[in-house]
């Protein structure tokens, strides 16, 4: 028979489990983006994101997006968002800047704010033709 102290031992693990698995989850949904991408989709956020852009992402992208710089022939072409590894929704943007992407891009989240990425995010959406945009 199981004594009752055993009992009460086993009903306050399964509370303290609980109880982290609920502040863990609350956790890791706090360190994630943004639901919705907040800054509109302007002419003012698209020329913002390409100064940024061209500040800290050029270099292996090149200034227009497709990825024709010879220093790094791995890069993504900006302008093909159905070939992105992580999905060509904002959210997915915005977490391959923030975060990196395996060894060949390096993460920014200490160089860019939330705003200045989500402005980068506006920008390459503008390198997309209707019909890129659109696969």
């Amino acid at each position: 028979m199981i004594s009752k102290r055993c009992v009460r031992f086993m009903y306050l693990t399964s509370l303290i489990v609980g109880s982290v698995s609920i502040v863990t989850s609350y956790a890791e949904a706090s360190d994630s983006p943004e639901v919705h991408n907040p800054v509109p989709l302007t002419a003012k956020s698209v020329a913002s994101g390409r100064v940024l852009y061209l500040a800290n992402c050029s270099a292996c992208h090149g200034p227009d997006g497709t990825a024709q710089v010879t220093a790094m022939a791995v890069a993504r072409d900006l302008t093909a968002p159905q070939f992105f590894k992580r999905g060509a929704t904002d959210e997915a943007i915005f977490e391959t800047v923030q975060n990196g992407l395996g060894n060949g891009m390096p993460p920014f989240k200490s160089e860019l704010s939330d705003v200045d990425t989500w402005f980068i995010v506006d920008f390459i959406k503008s390198l997309w033709s209707d019909t890129a945009a659109a696969k």
